[in-house]
């Protein structure tokens, strides 16, 4: 069993169904349930996107048991990675798989990535600049099948909520 982590303005222990697609969220590896294994990557969600003022939720992760029974892609910071992104952020995908796991585009690495798309810079000029000065982790659940590998564990509040 793996921990993961979500950041949200509330405690989650019941998780909706990611395949009830919200129009106009285009992330990193589509709609669906946003997870972390790494924790103080979490908590500074909670302190950027809830000013400090959040929940982080912590769930048991079956990954074993998940990769021998669903579609689970995990990818590095490659091309497969970069243009799986391009996709998801520039329009609604089907994906194929339940599980997409790898590095997350912060801000400063999707700046680079709209100024690839757009022709101002190359592949390779992206891949400079895109170095990653600290690891990062996301963790999407797409599926409703998916999200049965997750078990509440347990959340801690961050400020006043």
């Amino acid at each position: 069993m793996v921990i993961l982590y979500h950041a949200s303005n509330k405690r989650i222990e019941k998780i909706e169904n990611p395949e009830n697609k919200q129009i106009g969220l285009l992330k990193d590896f589509g709609y669906g349930f946003y997870c972390t294994k790494i924790q103080i990557q979490a908590i500074k969600w909670v302190e950027r996107k809830y000013k400090f003022n959040g929940f982080v939720n912590e769930y048991f992760y079956d990954e074993e048991r998940a990769k021998k029974e669903v579609k689970v892609k995990v990818f590095k910071p490659d091309d497969e990675w970069l243009d799986f992104i391009i996709k998801n952020r520039t329009s609604v995908l089907e994906c194929e798989f339940d599980i997409v796991e790898g590095p997350m585009a912060d801000d400063q690495i999707y700046n680079h990535i709209d100024d690839l798309y757009d022709g101002i810079i190359t592949r390779k000029e992206f891949w400079k600049l895109a170095e990653f000065s600290y690891p990062t982790n996301q963790i999407c659940f797409l599926t409703e099948k998916s999200i049965t590998y997750l078990k509440f564990k347990g959340v801690k509040k961050y400020g006043k909520v």
